[in-house]
């Protein structure tokens, strides 16, 4: 069993505490949270009370930001694994039907066009010119 900070457990009491306060009518910004818990706890400051409010939350986005990532990980997996099934699906059906699959036509790249489109106008403007024999 990992071994538990206990200063960060305790913050997390805080938080929570600070949290339940906060959602209870009346309650409209940190100062009122704070003055509230004070009365409670006359020897925490408002300094100790942010401060732990800060770093449970720290640590709770920190896990949620690790959440999202193995998500984010799942959701390629899963979208790419489809895309191989149905692509092997494809190949297998064209198997069966002792047909060729259709090439895919590749789509010209931006950079190429441009490329290419000043080329020609490169192309077309050299052969415009006039050229003078030297001798006149």
């Amino acid at each position: 069993m990992p071994k538990r900070d206990p200063c960060s457990e305790l913050s997390k009491v805080i938080a929570e505490l600070a949290m339940n306060i906060g959602s209870r009518p009346g309650m409209r910004s940190l100062a009122d949270v704070t003055a509230e818990m004070q009365k409670h706890i006359p020897e925490m400051t408002r300094e100790n009370i942010v401060s732990a409010i800060v770093d449970a939350t720290q640590g709770h986005a920190q896990a949620r930001t690790e959440l999202q990532k193995q998500l984010d990980a799942l959701k390629r997996e899963a979208k790419t694994d489809t895309n191989l099934r149905a692509a092997i699906d494809t190949l297998q059906k064209h198997i069966q039907g002792g047909t060729r699959p259709k090439a895919k036509a590749k789509k010209p790249s931006a950079t190429r066009s441009r490329s290419h489109s000043c080329r020609s106008a490169a192309a077309r403007s050299r052969s415009s010119i006039v050229r003078i024999p030297s001798s006149l």
